[in-house]
C-alpha cells in the first residue's frame, strides 16, 4: 500500500512540471517622444516558476553590454505571479536610433525559450511658440514627425482647459502622410479668444497620444503665447546740404507685415509733394518680429 502511494506522488509532480514546456511571451510597445523615457515590457505566460533567463537585446546586442547600460537602462524581471512573470525595461533618454528590442526568456529545465520584437517607435514634437498683437487671428501649430500611423492630438489652454472644435482645431490625422511620417496639427485663435490670454506670457499646450499603442503615456509640450510691445524707433542722421540721405524706424512688436507706412514731411505726405520723385521709400519686409521703412532723400 505504501508503495502505491509513492507511485501516484511521482506521476503528479512529473504533469505538473511538464506545464511549463510551451512559453509564450506577449510584448507591449509603446511609441514616445524622443529625449524622454519609455518602458517597454513582455508578458511571460506558460510558466510555473521564475524564469531562469530573461535576456533583453537592442538590435543584436545584449543591452547589458553596452557602454551606457548602467546610466540609461534599468531592467526588472519582476515576481512570478500564478502562471506568468512580466519583464520590463526603462530606457531613460530615448534617442533617435531607439527602435527594436528583443525579449528572449528562457527556462532551462525543460529547453524551452521564446523570443519577441517590442517596437518603440520614437517621434520628436515641434511646436513654434506664438508672438500675438489684439486684432487678428493667430495660428497654434504642432508638428509630430517619425509617425508610422497618425496620432490624437489635442491642444489645452492656459487654463488646462481643452480646446474646443469652435475655436477651430485640426488633429491633422486626417492629412497624415504615411511616407513622410509627419502630422501637423492646428489651432486658429480668434481675436474674441487672443483677448481674454493673459499677459505678457502664457502657455498653452499641445498634447500626442498614440493610437497604435494605446497604453502608452501621453506626451505634452509647451508652446509659448508672447504679447508683443508694439513701438517705433526712429534713426536719425546729420547731412550736408545738397547731399542724399536716409533716415528709418524700426517698427517692433508685430507679427505681420503692414499694409502701409506713410512718411511726412511737416504735415504732408511726401508723395504730395512738389517734387515727390526727390523721396524714395522702402518698407522693408517683416523679419521676426520687426520690420524697418526707411526713407530716402
Amino acid at each position: 500500500m505504501r508503495n502505491d502511494y509513492i507511485v501516484l506522488f511521482l506521476i503528479t509532480a512529473c504533469l505538473e512540471f511538464l506545464t511549463t514546456d510551451s512559453i509564450t511571451v506577449v510584448p507591449k510597445g509603446r511609441e514616445v517622444e524622443e529625449g524622454t523615457s519609455a518602458t517597454l515590457s513582455c508578458v511571460v505566460t506558460g510558466i510555473t516558476k521564475v524564469l531562469d533567463s530573461v535576456i533583453w537585446e537592442k538590435g543584436n546586442t545584449n543591452v547589458e553590454t553596452l557602454a551606457d547600460y548602467s546610466s540609461n537602462y534599468r531592467k526588472t524581471n519582476g515576481n512570478f505571479e500564478s502562471d506568468r512573470q512580466t519583464t520590463t525595461l526603462e530606457i531613460i533618454d530615448v534617442g533617435n536610433a531607439d527602435v527594436d528590442y528583443k525579449c528572449t526568456v528562457k527556462e532551462n529545465a525543460v529547453d524551452a525559450d521564446a523570443s519577441q520584437i517590442v517596437r518603440l517607435e520614437v517621434f520628436s514634437v515641434t511646436a513654434d511658440n506664438v508672438y500675438i498683437t489684439p486684432g487678428i487671428d493667430h495660428v497654434v501649430t504642432c508638428s509630430i514627425s517619425g509617425l508610422s500611423a497618425a496620432a490624437t492630438v489635442t491642444f489645452k489652454n492656459y487654463n488646462g482647459v481643452a480646446i474646443t472644435d469652435s475655436q477651430i482645431v485640426d488633429d491633422g490625422a486626417s492629412s497624415f502622410n504615411n511616407s513622410g511620417g509627419v502630422q501637423t496639427a492646428t489651432l486658429t485663435l480668434k481675436p474674441d479668444i487672443i483677448k481674454d490670454i493673459p499677459k505678457p506670457t502664457s502657455t498653452y499646450k499641445c498634447i500626442v497620444q498614440s493610437i497604435q499603442y494605446s497604453d502608452s503615456p501621453p506626451q505634452e509640450n509647451d508652446i509659448t503665447l508672447q504679447w508683443l510691445s508694439f513701438g517705433i524707433t526712429p534713426t536719425g542722421m546729420e547731412v550736408q546740404e545738397n547731399n542724399q540721405a536716409t533716415i528709418s524706424c524700426l517698427i517692433t512688436g508685430i507679427t505681420q507685415a503692414f499694409d502701409s507706412v506713410v512718411w511726412k514731411k511737416g504735415d504732408t505726405e511726401t508723395a504730395s509733394l512738389s517734387n515727390p520723385s526727390n523721396y524714395v521709400k522702402t518698407d522693408g519686409i517683416l523679419d521676426g518680429n520687426s520690420q524697418t521703412t526707411t526713407l530716402q532723400i
